[in-house]
């Protein structure tokens, strides 16, 4: 009985569902080409690019927050880290306490790799 419930709801699922495709044109004229879009130019980079590790540093505030909620630190330049830093230290002051993460401790540092800072992961020795 199961299996026979089961069978006709997969059956009236498969004959409901559309193919996705525009419904055919009612008058007699062609229907236009499909348009071909234009390659995408590449995005322009949001973040400088940096040139030696000591240009970048690493951040617990995700982007465009003032309180540090990631677990993992992302890389940002040097200058846009201490922008981050003026906007948790104005949250603070304005009474908007950040709570910390518990997260499981782990050492990063900031590296500059082919001209974009990231995080790696740093040596344990």
């Amino acid at each position: 009985m199961r299996r026979a419930l089961v069978m006709w709801c997969w059956l009236a699922l498969a004959a409901c569902r559309s193919s996705g495709e525009p419904a055919p044109a009612t008058k007699s004229e062609p229907a236009p080409p499909p348009a071909t879009a234009a390659p995408a130019a590449p995005a322009a980079p949001d973040t400088p690019r940096c040139r030696k590790d000591s240009d970048c540093a690493l951040t617990l505030v995700p982007d465009g927050d003032c309180c540090p909620r990631l677990c993992a630190p992302r890389a940002v330049p040097a200058d846009e880290a201490r922008r981050v830093n003026d906007r948790v230290q104005r949250c603070e002051r304005e009474n908007h306490p950040c709570v910390m993460p518990s997260c499981r401790a782990r050492s990063f540092e900031p590296a500059c790799v082919d001209g974009a800072c990231s995080a790696r992961a740093a040596d344990a020795n």
